[in-house]
């Protein structure tokens, strides 16, 4: 059973290293578990024994990444602010550059980051919503959202540039940017 499990395990990270190397020419949409399997050097079969198609192999190693963050993100007291999730995604991204680039760059899931920097999303807006007195929740949920999309965009940019700035310099940057978004809200 042991040797199974192994096994497995072997199978399933050949697969995964295989579709993230594909991933870096070709977009997932280009890319069939027939040509997969193939390049992985694995039968068709043993594929589907783990997943339905190539799209259910993306999004376990989407999932791995998300649950490792958000693992993560517990160790963060919740009652902190959102500056302190920004520097933490930042940091966990340039820890996991490789995948990253693959995930995050011109042939990735364009809603995997989202879905990312989304986490505690409700947390953020109420954060906000107590520093910006007497404006609507949804004001502020259309705030922190047009914050979101613009740190996606550099996020992008940023691995686009092969991480030219350290994780710290990103966060600090961003947090500059809402600090102030905020004080504008506030005057608005």
């Amino acid at each position: 059973m042991a040797g199974e499990n192994r096994k497995s395990k072997y199978t399933k990270q050949v697969l995964r290293d295989t579709l993230l190397t594909m991933m870096k020419r070709d977009p997932i949409t280009a890319i069939s578990v027939s040509a997969l399997c193939k390049a992985a050097d694995i039968n068709r079969s043993t594929f589907y024994n783990h997943y339905h198609d190539a799209y259910d192999l993306l999004e376990s190693i989407e999932q791995q990444f998300y649950d490792s963050f958000v693992e993560k993100m517990s160790t963060i007291d919740i009652l902190r602010p959102a500056q302190d999730t920004i520097a933490l995604l930042f940091q966990q991204i340039y820890e996991n550059r490789e995948l990253c680039r693959i995930l995050l760059g011109e042939n990735g899931d364009k809603a995997f980051l989202r879905r990312v920097v989304s986490i505690r999303r409700d947390k953020h807006i109420d954060e906000v919503s107590r520093q910006i007195q007497g404006k609507p929740r949804t004001l502020m949920a259309d705030m922190y959202d047009f914050f979101i999309f613009g740190c996606i965009g550099l996020t992008q940019k940023w691995v686009a540039s092969d991480f030219k700035d350290s994780p710290q310099q990103m966060a600090t940057l961003c947090r500059k940017l809402f600090i102030s978004l905020v004080d504008g809200m506030k005057t608005a």
